[in-house]
């Protein structure tokens, strides 16, 4: 999920630069967002709006089961292999033979 605030004269002009800010469409799926304050004009100053833009991502695909279950097969190493690329096959006997 990514957000971004931001302030502008006006809310559809604030909502408009977060959209901008984080490439997306406002019409897009996915977007939202939050008015945090509506503009206000004061004696002297005038106070601009400020939104919250949010943009849902979608999840990762996660990893399909048979790769996870032939890691588990194999001591949590794809394929057999040990940390370092030696094949597991068993205990080591001596050259000479005992």
């Amino acid at each position: 999920m990514r957000e971004i605030e931001m302030t502008a004269k006006t809310v559809e002009e604030a909502v408009e630069a977060a959209c901008r800010a984080l490439g997306v469409d406002r019409d897009d799926l996915g977007v939202s967002y939050e008015v945090l304050e509506f503009p206000a004009r004061r004696l002297f100053k005038s106070i601009p709006a400020k939104v919250r833009v949010t943009v849902e991502e979608p999840e990762a695909p996660a990893a399909p089961a048979a790769a996870v279950v032939a890691q588990v097969e194999h001591g949590g190493h794809p394929a057999g292999r040990r940390q370092g690329g030696q094949e597991e096959h068993g205990p080591e006997h001596p050259a000479g033979g005992e």
